[in-house]
């Protein structure tokens, strides 16, 4: 199966709009590619002057992470779990560029999430989902440091 690709903005073709039967196509194919020991598929779907909107479905937890650069928006799509934000996360390391990763967040505060929940995580911020049950999907954009009217 084969992911669709983005839908671009365009001056011919206005803003990228996706319909909620179209995120629900992608949700249902990304969930059939799960295999037992995929953690996390990343599908973007809207693309517009270099800022990505993408769904993630989370299998399985990922190590906490910080976005040095980005702040996060994301909406909950479907299914449950849990974001433990803020406080100081351990042991990090960058695994991409703009990306740490480490081993745990000390301190933060933990939130219930639940599909139509919506977050902003501030770039720099500490990170961590948790999910229930078969997976926890969000459509996310980060937004660049330099976007941010201070």
């Amino acid at each position: 199966m084969a992911a669709a690709q983005p839908v671009q903005a365009s001056a011919e073709h206005g803003a990228a709009l996706t319909s909620a039967s179209e995120l629900n196509s992608a949700i249902a194919t990304m969930k059939a590619r799960l295999k037992p020991d995929t953690d996390l598929l990343w599908q973007p779907v809207l693309m517009a002057d270099g800022t990505t909107a993408a769904l993630e479905y989370w299998h399985r937890p990922r190590p906490p992470a910080v976005h040095v650069a980005e702040a996060e928006y994301v909406t909950v799509m479907q299914g449950s779990g849990w974001m433990l934000s803020g406080g100081t996360m351990t042991q990090s390391r960058e695994t991409h560029p703009g990306l740490l990763e480490g081993a745990e967040i000390q301190g933060g505060t933990k939130r219930e999430l639940k599909a139509g929940d919506v977050f902003l995580v501030p770039a720099g911020m500490p990170h961590y989902f948790g999910i229930y049950g078969d997976g926890l999907v969000l459509l996310g954009i980060k937004i660049p440091h330099s976007a941010r009217k201070d």
